[in-house]
């Protein structure tokens, strides 16, 4: 196991003491004879220099490779990095990790082993060059922009440059500090950039774009009256104009591109179908140019009054503008939608062709109410007038009650208590005085009727 002998010749098989034994044998004058035993040391080889023979011409900043050491020891086979800072090896698995930008150097080792004796390999060098940066974008870029506005752009990258910004369309938005400015109205296309780092090279994003207006869009586009062809279209004025007030407003009816203008929130679209399902958007113009279109209203039909009717038969609760409208004249057992602006709820009429519902108004003025059967539309104008009422007054003396938002062309009348004292308004607005009559005292409701339908204002004290 150490030593061998073939063909005359002592081989070294192993590691340890080889001991060897000569002999002669029988000759023509002397007889055979073996010799003594002769021993000597085999000792450990020295093995070849390791080398990585798979060694890259160059590496990419977070790439990685696993070496095949050459050698003909037969000892444990590991690799070191004389630049750790650039390059690591895992001590496990020999795997090479590139962790800067530089050269890499490493050494190749291998063991002591049975037959041989452990060797260093020379230093073996290649370059790791910056890794491409992935495409910058723009993470918070806004759905659209008004004229006048801004916004700061934030880049993401895993690239380890300056971020930074650039716009393709200077004469709708362009870029200054960091900062998104919104200097014309269209299409806003910016450009994310990354430049060359410790680790990356710099890198473009793609074209990312979109509208700057001249202001917000108008919203809560409503109809409030819908009648032989004609619908009255409200709405609220946008939530930001841009750098300029708001000239015009344009209301368009789909299908059929019919439109009104006008400086207000409300106009009247004329000339629609009789059988056809509307609805409405409205666009706001200034110096700038024009919004994009609001939401479209809920689809509406234009068609001639029935016989079905609508009117606000009470007001129910004033200080909450609460009324009760009826719905008549309709077919028994259908489903009719009541509406006033900003309010609506159906009920299903009775055998008469009635149907009541409580609906709101937010505040005081003069306003549509609309009953709406399948295709049919009908409306009826009412009124919510404010009344002002002091907190008390004196028997045999007059009070004022200060009366605002009622009609002109509608008898308004003005009841003291029981009915003994009823005033008649008949300018629509202003003041009216009360005159309380003698020997009557205590806590008295004040009523206001308007064409007819009645409400509780308020209380005073009479003493």
């Amino acid at each position: 196991r150490v030593c061998t002998v073939s063909s005359g010749t002592v081989n070294y098989v192993g590691i340890g003491t080889c001991t060897m034994v000569a002999h002669v044998g029988a000759g023509a004058n002397y007889a055979s004879a073996d010799g003594g035993n002769q021993s000597f040391s085999i000792n450990r080889a020295a093995a070849s220099t390791p080398s990585i023979t798979n060694l890259p011409s160059s590496g990419t900043y977070g790439g990685l490779f696993t070496p095949t050491v050459a050698t003909d020891g037969d000892g444990p086979i590991s690799l070191t990095s004389s630049t750790p800072r650039v390059c690591a090896v895992d001590p496990t698995s020999s795997l090479v990790a590139y962790v800067a930008v530089g050269t890499c150097t490493l050494v190749a080792h291998v063991g002591t082993g049975a037959s041989y004796v452990g060797a260093d390999g020379g230093n073996q060098s290649f370059a790791i060059n910056r890794a491409a940066a992935s495409a910058p974008s723009i993470t918070n870029l806004p759905s659209s922009g008004t004229f006048g506005g801004s916004f700061t752009p934030a880049v993401t990258t895993n690239g380890d440059g300056q971020t930074s910004v650039s716009s393709a369309t200077t004469n709708v938005c362009t870029v200054s500090s960091g900062t998104v400015n919104y200097v014309g109205v269209g299409t806003c296309t910016l450009v994310a950039h990354v430049g060359t780092g410790a680790n990356y090279v710099g890198a473009d994003g793609g074209n990312q774009s979109f509208t700057v207006i001249s202001s917000h869009s108008p919203t809560s586009v409503s109809v409030q009256s819908v009648v032989d062809g004609t619908v009255l279209v409200s709405w609220s004025p946008p939530s930001n104009n841009g750098v300029t007030p708001i000239s015009s407003y344009t209301a368009t009816a789909s299908p059929g591109d019919q439109t009104c203008t006008t400086s207000g929130t409300t106009c009247t679209i004329s000339d629609l179908g009789a059988s056809t399902a509307y609805t409405v958007q409205v666009v706001a113009t200034n110096v700038s140019g024009s919004s994009l279109p609001s939401t479209r209203s809920i689809a509406i039909y234009a068609l001639a009054a029935s016989s079905m009717k609508v009117k606000v038969i009470q007001f129910v609760v004033p200080t909450k503008s609460l009324f009760t409208v009826l719905a008549y004249g309709a077919p028994a057992k259908k489903v009719v939608t009541i509406a006033v602006p900003g309010s609506h709820k159906s009920c299903t009429t009775n055998a008469a062709g009635q149907c009541t519902v409580s609906l709101s108004i937010k505040n005081p003025g003069s306003y549509n109410a609309l009953a709406i059967l399948g295709t049919t539309t009908t409306s009826s104008p009412f009124y919510a007038p404010s009344i002002s009422v002091p907190l008390s007054a004196q028997h045999g003396k007059s009070f004022t009650v200060a009366i605002s938002h009622a009609p002109s062309i509608a008898p308004v009348v003005v009841t003291l208590g029981d009915g003994r004292v009823k005033i008649a308004v008949t300018n629509g607005a202003g003041a009216v005085s009360i005159p309380v009559p003698a020997l009557i005292a205590g806590l008295l409701k004040v009523t206001v009727s308007v064409a007819g339908v009645g409400f509780t204002g308020s209380t005073v004290l009479v003493s």
